[in-house]
């Protein structure tokens, strides 16, 4: 099911910590591309996120996407809501 979500209701599935950045120049790299085609072109693929009873909405594949949307001070983002 497609729904537009508040970013501030989503949490990450995978959070890495700066350090793990900071040992992955690579992956910095691609993510400042990702943030970059956003800031430009808005977000074209919607994050895939599934509800979780404790911490609510999960995102499962997006979370460079997410990571960018806060970062650039996008509120809203579309979502499809995925099984367990």
């Amino acid at each position: 099911m497609r729904t537009r979500l508040q970013t501030k209701e989503l949490k990450y599935g995978v959070s890495r910590p700066q350090g793990w950045w900071d040992e992955h120049p690579e992956a910095e790299a691609t993510y400042q591309e990702i943030k970059q085609s956003i800031s430009e072109e808005g977000i074209k693929n919607p994050l895939q996120v599934r509800k979780d009873v404790k911490l609510g909405f999960v995102v499962e594949v997006g979370n460079q996407r997410l990571r960018a949307a806060n970062e650039l001070g996008i509120s809203e983002i579309d979502c499809v809501l995925i099984g367990g």
